[in-house]
């Protein structure tokens, strides 16, 4: 099952180092599976001249702690983590 945790936008100020100019949408999901083992996923949606380009990425198994999920989600979320990301922050945040 997945539960929506919250969505943030890329602005101008996110992408000053790139050459996107386009609106950018990050949802992030908590993923619950069988016997309270959870995971994450993140969707990027890009809206491109009238055309959303979908971008996503899950990790499943990450804990059974969902206090724990939470925190993890509140971070990434608080600093704007993408899909293709997501697989180097959680292992930086599980070393910490």
């Amino acid at each position: 099952m997945k539960i929506f945790f919250g969505e943030t936008f890329l602005n101008r100020q996110d992408l000053v180092e790139t050459a996107i100019c386009h609106l950018i949408k990050l949802k992030y999901y908590k993923i619950l599976e069988y016997k309270n083992n959870y995971g994450i996923e993140i969707v990027k949606e890009e809206y491109i001249n009238g055309i959303i380009k979908i971008e996503t990425n899950q990790i499943y198994l990450l804990t059974e702690d969902e206090t724990k999920i939470d925190k993890i989600l509140s971070k990434i979320l608080k600093f704007k983590v993408t899909p293709i990301g997501l697989d180097d922050t959680i292992v930086d945040m599980l070393k910490a």
